[in-house]
């Protein structure tokens, strides 16, 4: 096998240290960290292996717990037919190869399991992988001669994959995992208290128990919106349950219910707030072993069709209403505004419902929305608030992020300098704003003098909701500096959706410092040769955020490599960084295959510069680098023609094309 194909794992051998800058150099802002560059890590934890399946690049695909789940085209697998196993129902096999079959991989041993199931979704828990299956795809599950949405689970410890129920096509996810079970929507009728959500676990894995309603309140039929923490979200559609909200309609689609997914007898309890859709995004927090905190948005349209942010609904001048608006009032009954609610031990805590007044954006799935403590905040456009200009400059077409204590209503409104447009159509997922170490953070355009050159760039400000006054800083430090540093102003050309272990991942903009940073560790261009790199300032490196407690700063660290503009795909996870390298922008060909127009995967350990290399990776565009939960291991997609003038076949299974999937530990 050739070296591309070995995938190199070590960086070449580097000689010294870059000098320390000033404030403008802060190379080691990226924590081109001064504790070496050397080694490779032979840890079997991060031992690469490879499938010797190709993945579809937009089938479905995960990593949750021991398994990495994709999809296949049997075609291209070439491996002849994947679901023709004598032991699966006979209506659910055949021997053609025009399917997509689901392929599992067993991350502590690499042994991978063709499963003979055509997924929409999946979910892994324990040995066992459940799978929401569309029968018209051409297996019939249940030999029933119809074709349905149905659960079908795989154990591989069993025969074959088997069927377990027929699924609700209700709209919403097929699937959510939480409290150790797997939880879904039967297509069935509910009787008495009974609801159509239900859910299977380890002690019954083919035998779904079903969930029910507080009492007096059934029977309901559910919409399945998802999970967070061991929370289940859902909504009642009020044309299959009646009035669910008091509103005396019966035409509101989403109105909120919620079931604690880890209680032994789980219940489905009603919130009677209705939300604007079915992709609505939330905020949740746990506040204590059975008790979270929730943020999300209720729809005024389908809340009795009245204003929810209008001034003279609320005792006194509340936080939402800034001095710069009270010249009007918000009446109309179109917007979507935050709530946040408590719920505990199975309930709804009482007088805990808070409207903060807050309105959203115009797409409701397009929101952001955060939660820490008692601060709650989103984004909110200026259009959307009787058209107040927030931020004094003009027009009423930005959108902000804005915040609110939720136990005090009545601090001062945010000021025009508290208001920053937000660039939410920066790359990376988190539409220009996070939360990082109970800090909001969010990237807006705008020019600042760097080294007597204007640069104008989203940068980044970070501010403390919690501040008796708060203010916006753009001031990001050195890690390594020992305080000493001057900050720099971060602009990026990409941010992660969340913080992962603390930190965020960026691309870093060398015209944020006016200086080449992509100079590895202690290499300018990482051929062992010091000195000979270019110097050009276009770059964007790898780096990420986080908020260091002890000092009371924001750190932007990092590594001197640079990464594919606008499409880093840089996550932390396992404390490793890892990230979307670019031969053309770094200047070296990293997978020796004889240009320099691939990306190739990085990864590093947080606390040094010590990146390895993974070998090849893709430049699937808006896609993270290596894909992961969070926990146990990752995998990530090869691209076969990347690699040399004609492709290579990564994973021997005698074709070149497609994306081979390669996996790891951590």
């Amino acid at each position: 096998m050739s070296p591309i194909d070995l995938a190199p794992r070590s960086v070449p051998v580097l000689r010294r240290p870059f000098a320390r800058r000033s404030k403008l150099a802060a190379l080691t802002v990226l924590a081109l960290a001064s504790v070496g560059c050397s080694g490779s890590d032979d840890s079997p934890l991060f031992q690469i292996r490879t499938s010797r399946y190709t993945a579809l690049p937009n089938g479905p695909m995960g990593q949750q717990g021991n398994w990495v789940v994709f999809t296949v085209d049997e075609a291209a697998a070439n491996f002849g037919s994947l679901n023709d196993d004598p032991d699966l129902p006979p209506t659910a096999a055949d021997n053609d190869t025009a399917d997509e079959i689901a392929v599992a991989v067993r991350l502590n041993d690499g042994v991978e399991f063709a499963t003979g199931v055509t997924p929409r979704e999946f979910v892994a828990i324990g040995n066992d992988i459940y799978f929401s299956v569309d029968e018209a795809a051409g297996a019939d599950w249940n030999g029933d001669m119809t074709f349905e949405r149905v659960l079908v689970r795989f154990n591989p410890g069993e025969p074959a994959a088997n069927f377990v129920t027929v699924l609700s096509d209700h709209g919403g996810p097929d699937l959510a995992r939480a409290g150790g079970r797997t939880w879904f929507v039967q297509d069935s009728t509910p009787m008495n208290d009974e609801t159509n959500l239900a859910y299977v676990d380890n002690g019954a894995p083919n035998t779904p128990t079903i969930v029910m309603a507080e009492s007096m309140e059934g029977p309901l039929v559910v919409t399945l919106l998802g999970q967070q923490d061991d929370l289940l979200l859902c909504a009642l559609d009020e044309t299959d349950n009646a009035d669910q909200n008091g509103d005396a309609d019966t035409d509101d689609d989403f109105v909120l219910c919620l079931v604690d997914a880890d209680a032994d007898v789980p219940v489905l309890v009603k919130t009677g707030l209705a939300l604007p859709s079915l992709d609505v995004p939330f905020a949740v927090e746990r506040t204590a072993t059975d008790g979270w905190r929730v943020a999300f948005f209720v729809s005024e349209t389908d809340q009795a069709g009245a204003s929810l942010n209008e001034a003279a609904n609320f005792a006194a001048t509340p936080m939402w209403n800034p001095a710069q608006c009270t010249g009007g009032d918000d009446t109309d009954a179109t917007d979507d505004v935050l709530h946040v609610l408590d719920f505990e031990a199975g309930a709804i805590t009482m007088g805990s419902v808070v409207n903060t007044g807050i309105s959203g954006v115009a797409v409701p799935a397009e929101n952001r929305v955060f939660l820490d403590g008692d601060i709650a905040a989103c984004l909110s456009d200026e259009a959307g608030f009787g058209a107040c200009d927030y931020d004094g400059v003009g027009g009423a077409t930005d959108t902000m992020l804005r915040w609110v204590d939720v136990t005090d209503l009545n601090t001062a409104g945010l000021t025009t300098a508290q208001m920053l447009p937000v660039e939410t159509s920066l790359p990376g997922g988190g539409r220009g704003a996070v939360l990082v170490g109970g800090r909001l953070v969010v990237a807006s355009t705008t020019t600042i003098t760097v080294a007597t050159i204007p640069v104008t760039e989203p940068f980044l400000f970070w501010v403390d909701p919690t501040a008796g006054t708060p203010a916006w800083s753009d001031d990001f430090y050195d890690p390594d500096a020992g305080g000493t540093s001057a900050p720099i102003s971060a602009a990026v050309d990409w941010m992660g959706d969340r913080a992962r272990q603390s930190r965020v991942g960026i691309g870093l903009l060398e015209q944020s410092v006016q200086i080449n940073l992509n100079r590895g560790c202690l290499d300018v261009d990482k051929d062992g040769v010091v000195g000979d790199g270019n110097f050009d300032l276009v770059d964007a490196v790898a780096s990420w955020i986080f908020f260091n407690p002890s000092s009371g700063r924001m750190i932007a660290a990092g590594v001197g490599w640079a990464v594919e503009g606008g499409n880093s795909g840089l996550i932390v996870a396992g404390n490793q960084a890892m990230f979307r390298v670019s031969e053309a922008e770094d200047g070296f060909d990293w997978n020796a295959d004889g240009s320099i127009d691939d990306m190739v995967l990085f990864r590093t350990f947080v606390g040094s510069c010590s990146p390895t290399n993974m070998g090849t990776l893709n430049d699937l565009p808006g896609t993270e680098a290596a894909m992961t939960s969070g926990t146990a291991g990752a995998f990530y997609l090869v691209d076969e023609d990347a690699i040399g003038v004609s492709g290579l076949d990564i994973n021997d299974n005698g074709t070149v094309g497609g994306y081979a999937v390669r996996h790891f530990r951590f």
